[in-house]
């Protein structure tokens, strides 16, 4: 008799890791998507994936093209002048 243990597995792992990945992702993209106040709210989101700290939780932003894009798009519209 074969018995399997799903939190075993490397598979069953990396399962755990694309669904929280997701999450994280989706959230921060509907975040920036309704002109959220992303910093603000990441302390929240770190402490939902029981990240010690947002910094943490910024690695999704790098694993992320879509959300790189929108985080430097902020970055730049900060730096423009006030008309």
């Amino acid at each position: 008799m074969k018995v399997f243990h799903l939190h075993s597995t490397h598979s069953a792992s990396r399962r755990t890791y694309d669904l929280r990945h997701t999450f994280a992702v989706t959230t921060m993209a509907n975040w920036y998507a309704t002109g959220a106040d992303v910093a603000h709210l990441l302390p929240a989101l770190s402490t939902y994936l029981g990240h010690i700290s947002p910094a943490t939780t910024y690695w999704y932003l790098h694993a992320c093209p879509q959300l790189m894009t929108e985080a430097a798009k902020r970055l730049e519209a900060s730096w423009e002048e006030p008309s």
